[in-house]
């Protein structure tokens, strides 16, 4: 953690960084004191060597004090562009751990895991820091630090299939399918499909309302060119000394982001070309009134 990202000179101020964990999360009641906001119950992430034997006790995982403290950190060094995905769950309702369900859901009972346990394990900043948290563990509302994009809420139950996390296959479906330069991090919890009874991926922390990882990987694309729509045409500008002639085509597209999806609206054909721009209309012969004003060729 402290060489790959905190210490990582590579990585500047204000870039995006993801951490993600998939797998089974847990819960334990919390030790006399524990965090600065006391709360009833610690939320883990169960390593896979979670409640095995070690030195100095049994492995509790990774603690929600733990990623608070060390997300902290890692905010102060290179800013709160950071984004926590976690597709587990840690305490779902009884009526929904049946049988028939205990092997679809990514949540682990732990039983051995003592206070002394969950005190060895805690990150060596913690204890340093005050942390932003109010007592709902990974589900922390007030984090400045980051946003998390949790596979549901508190009580339920986070499920898996052949295909792995419902969660996760609904993130990259989206990923796949929708313009994500421009939506926030509660639009796209809000757009998964997500048809699990039970499930509701929610999004926390005090900058939901940021385009997806502030916009930072979503760069222009230096292979489009600006394309504006008039009356009756579509002016490109691209011309002659860049290789332009009549009957060239372009594809014309919504924006210019690397990065997210971008379908072609129509395609265009160059009917009157000009030093340093072109006139072009659509080779199928789509309305221009149903066009985008102003795109990208």
């Amino acid at each position: 953690f402290m060489s790959h990202l905190v210490s990582n000179s590579a990585i500047e101020p204000g870039d995006a960084i993801i951490v993600y964990f998939a797998g089974h999360g847990s819960r334990v009641t919390a030790p006399e004191n524990w965090s600065n906001s006391h709360p009833r119950h610690v939320d883990l992430l169960c390593t896979y060597d979670h409640g095995t034997r070690a030195k100095e006790g049994r492995i509790s995982g990774i603690s929600d004090w733990s990623m608070h403290a060390m997300l902290g950190e890692l905010s102060e060094a290179k800013g709160d562009n950071i984004t926590l995905i976690l597709d587990c769950c840690f305490s779902p309702s009884r009526s929904r751990l049946e049988e028939r369900h205990r092997k679809s859901t990514r949540w682990s009972p732990t039983a051995k895991i003592t206070d002394d346990d969950l005190y060895a394990g805690l990150w060596r900043g913690a204890f340093a820091r005050k942390v932003e948290s109010d007592g709902h563990g990974f589900h922390c509302k007030d984090s400045t630090s980051h946003v998390a994009l949790l596979a549901c809420g508190p009580g339920e139950r986070a499920k898996e299939e052949k295909e792995g996390g419902r969660f996760t296959c609904a993130l990259l479906e989206a990923s796949a399918s929708k313009s994500l330069h421009r939506m926030s991090y509660a639009q796209l919890l809000a757009s998964l499909d997500m048809p699990e009874e039970g499930q509701h991926p929610v999004c926390v922390g005090r900058h939901c309302g940021r385009i997806v990882f502030g916009g930072v990987p979503f760069v222009s694309d230096a292979h489009y060119v600006a394309a504006s729509r008039t009356a009756s045409e579509v002016r490109v500008e691209s011309g002659a000394i860049h290789g332009i002639v009549e009957g060239t085509e372009f594809s014309l597209h919504e924006h210019n982001c690397r990065g997210s999806l971008n379908p072609v609206i129509t395609t265009l054909r160059v009917f009157e070309v000009h030093p340093t721009w072109c006139l072009a209309r659509s080779k199928h012969g789509h309305p221009l009134q149903d066009l985008v004003d102003a795109g990208w060729a």
